[in-house]
């Protein structure tokens, strides 16, 4: 009966730490999804400064670039502080 019990638990472990993962595979493509927008977004801004005319035409796009390298950076940084392989899960980041 102990045996049994003790199994139960381990499998309601087992199923617990799945959910986690199923969790985390969640966040992790949620984010990847984001640095992918994020990088598209700041090749976008580098488009724009190149077709900026006058100054405040030029004054906004490079606020714009700085506003999204910060948001890649941010995103990145993020990727990393999760402590996760990420060319082992499923390909690379992007």
């Amino acid at each position: 009966m102990l045996k049994r019990y003790m199994m139960q638990r381990e499998a309601g472990q087992v199923e617990k730490s799945r959910s986690i993962t199923r969790e985390k595979q969640r966040e992790m493509d949620k984010l990847r999804a984001e640095i992918k927008q994020a990088l598209e977004d700041k090749r976008a801004t580098e488009i724009m400064f190149q077709f900026a005319v006058g100054h405040d035409e030029v004054e906004w796009a490079i606020l714009r670039q700085m506003a999204a390298e910060q948001r890649y950076r941010m995103l990145l940084n993020k990727a990393r502080a999760m402590d996760v392989e990420w060319s082992k899960l499923r390909g690379f980041v992007l």
